[in-house]
């Protein structure tokens, strides 16, 4: 409960939890079985910018501390390109692209894939690429 910082909701039922704080409370479900594989779909689809962050960090430290293998779909491209180690870009159900973040989120595969223009810029933080879309 500490990992996901639901330990303040303990006290409620998950009727009374904003989607956030489910989705939360469902990974710390997840987790408490001590799995080696976590498949999740849209998982920060509710959390605030805060939340998302802070659930991708607790995947990055799963995956590294305790080599859990994470599969997750989302289409927040800025998410996948800051923390993926590996992204596959579908469009139509077919593979456009495979590979390393730096390989897939490209202009030219973005185009592919959602049909709009993007710059993508280096963080400053070295931490991978974001995605600007420019038209």
């Amino acid at each position: 409960m500490e990992l996901t910082d639901i330990t303040p909701l303990s006290g409620r039922t998950f009727n009374e939890l904003s989607g956030g704080e489910r989705q939360r409370t469902v990974l710390a479900s997840a987790l408490a079985q001590d799995p080696e594989i976590l498949l999740l779909d849209e998982p920060t689809s509710h959390l605030d910018l805060k939340h998302q962050i802070q659930f991708y960090d607790i995947l990055e430290n799963l995956n590294r501390e305790r080599q859990m293998t994470i599969v997750s779909v989302t289409h927040d491209i800025n998410l996948a390109a800051r923390y993926a180690q590996r992204v596959i870009a579908l469009r139509d159900g077919h593979i456009v692209a495979d590979g390393s973040p730096d390989n897939v989120l490209t202009p030219q595969h973005l185009y592919d894939v959602f049909e709009i223009t993007a710059a993508v810029f280096k963080r400053p933080d070295d931490r991978g690429n974001y995605i600007v879309p420019t038209a």
